[in-house]
């Protein structure tokens, strides 16, 4: 059906706010980084520190989406391994569970005991177009202003505000995401990242937009929620997963 084709020109375009990577190289290690109460660089910049060194963490993302009259779910729980560039995503997509295996730049998706790969090579997954670097970059679309304290999981948060241009948002949202020669407009949006007080690293994120494409509107309310920062991480691929090409 058309408004399902609609559809998942959105979620490919906003599920790049729940990528693989993380800022910066990867090394250093996973101890948190306390910052002290004088530090007054840019958010951007302490959440960047922050995550340098990140190499596994947990991420709970979850989508309300409203089109044509109709409000569908994405959720999507999984843990992280930026050493083994591996990660391992338990989904549910309209409706349907779905267990997804990503290695490297190859990801492996399971649903009804149906096996499916998809090449993710040149899509940032790891890099610019991974979870923790796109609220960095989602912080630097606009300009940034506190919006009040939350405690998230019992952690103590202050909570960030971006006001943006959203044709800032409708730039950054589009990068990466396999919409083909769909064009995506987006007539407003608003972010919030919630910091930890005490490293400085994301424990949630909300995004909220209207967008366009192809004549049609949907709305779109994203919630992501991360955790076990540093926590071991364990992904094996499955026997069962379609191998790569060899010809």
């Amino acid at each position: 059906m058309r408004h399902r084709a609609l559809i998942a020109v959105f979620v490919a375009a906003l599920v790049v706010t729940a990528g693989c990577g993380a800022i910066g190289d990867g090394g250093g290690g996973q101890q948190a980084t306390t910052q002290s109460p004088e530090d007054a660089r840019p958010v951007s910049e302490r959440v960047a520190d922050a995550t340098a060194g990140v190499q596994t963490y947990g991420v709970d993302f979850r989508m309300k989406l409203t089109a044509n009259g109709e409000t569908l779910q994405l959720t999507q729980v999984g843990v992280y391994d930026r050493a083994s560039e591996r990660a391992r995503l338990n989904m549910s997509v309209y409706g349907t569970p779905a267990t997804a295996y990503v290695d490297g730049e190859t990801m492996y998706v399971e649903a009804g005991g149906q096996w499916q790969r998809q090449d993710l090579a040149g899509s940032g997954v790891w890099g610019e177009n991974g979870t923790l670097a796109r609220q960095r970059a989602l912080l630097d679309v606009g300009e940034v202003s506190e919006a009040g304290t939350e405690t998230v999981d019992g952690v103590e948060t202050t909570v960030y505000e971006v006001d943006a241009d959203p044709a800032a948002f409708e730039s950054l949202l589009s990068q990466g995401a396999q919409t083909g020669q769909a064009t995506l407009t987006i007539q407003n949006a608003s972010y919030r990242l919630y910091v930890a007080d005490d490293t400085d690293r994301p424990r949630k994120a909300e995004l909220s937009t209207t967008v366009t494409t192809q004549g049609q509107t949907a709305r779109a309310n994203v919630t992501i929620l991360f955790s076990d920062y540093g926590e071991p991480v364990s992904v094996t691929i499955p026997d069962a997963a379609p191998a790569n090409d060899s010809t």
